[in-house]
């Protein structure tokens, strides 16, 4: 557990952790600053995972409360793991790089109605997918100008745009009701 420290990994190698490395104070930090492999599970339940250059999660990542991820512009953050299901948590993400989640179909899932996903970078997240109906002030909040590989809405979804995003592959809407909130494009 790194409470209220910030643990930094630099130079470019691999992390074999097999108890979770366990984010749980505002104030704590996981700085990958080299070409690192995270291997063992990441537990995020507050902080900051500060990604400055392309690294790679190949282990379980799980949220346990309110947290982000801020990849630097130009650099890639690859999970392994799957889908990342939010659950009653809240993740921001950060910064201007990419957010890559391996899987065809995988994806950040807001799964529970008091999922909050908060898109406030310029960088790009490969997929997200709303499969819970969000509770007022919760679901996918978009403040700043991210580019989103897919998204797929299974449930009637608010969604709260400030900015401008873009979706490559398109919106994926089938027999739901989808509005929209604030005076982003």
């Amino acid at each position: 557990e790194l409470g209220a420290n910030t643990l930094t990994v630099s130079g470019a190698g691999i992390l074999s952790n097999t108890n979770a490395l366990s984010l749980s104070d505002a104030s704590s930090a996981l700085k990958l600053a080299g070409t690192n492999t995270i291997s063992g599970p990441v537990s995020l339940n507050a902080g900051t995972m500060d990604i400055d250059n392309t690294s790679t999660l190949s282990g379980d990542m799980s949220l346990g409360g309110t947290a982000s991820i801020d990849v630097a512009s130009g650099k890639t953050l690859s999970y392994e793991g799957g889908n990342l299901d939010l659950g009653i948590h809240g993740l921001e993400i950060k910064g201007a790089g990419d957010l890559e989640l391996a899987g065809q179909q995988a994806a950040l899932v807001l799964n529970d109605g008091e999922s909050l996903l908060e898109l406030s970078g310029n960088g790009r997240v490969r997929r997200v997918r709303i499969s819970a109906t969000p509770n007022s002030g919760r679901g996918l909040q978009i403040s700043g100008q991210p580019t989103l590989g897919a998204l797929e809405l299974l449930v009637d979804s608010s969604l709260s745009v400030q900015n401008q995003f873009s979706v490559e592959e398109g919106i994926l809407v089938d027999g739901v009701t989808l509005t929209l909130n604030d005076s982003g494009t």
